[in-house]
C-alpha cells in the first residue's frame, strides 16, 4: 500500500520538479524550501524605491509548474 495526495501516487510527487525559479532583478529570495511538489520560494525586493510586482510567493504544484506570476521589482 502506499500513499497518495489528491489521488496521485506520492512516490510520484517526489520526482515532480517545478526547477529553480530565477531571482528577479533588485529582488531577493527570503525562503525557498525546496522545487518538488508543496515547495515554497518567497521573495522581496531588496532596494528601497522598488515593490514587488507579480506573485511575492510561489508553490510548486502537482503539474510540475510554479504557482502565481512571474515575480519582479518595479519601481514605486
Amino acid at each position: 500500500k502506499f500513499c497518495s495526495f489528491n489521488s496521485v501516487p506520492y512516490f510520484f510527487l517526489q520526482e515532480i520538479d517545478c526547477g529553480v525559479l530565477p531571482i528577479p532583478d533588485k529582488a531577493e529570495k527570503i525562503l525557498e524550501t525546496h522545487t518538488n511538489v508543496d515547495g515554497v520560494v518567497r521573495f522581496k525586493c531588496k532596494e528601497k524605491g522598488y515593490e514587488i510586482s507579480g506573485s511575492e510567493i510561489r508553490t510548486c504544484g502537482n503539474n510540475g509548474l510554479w504557482s502565481g506570476s512571474p515575480t519582479s521589482c518595479d519601481s514605486k
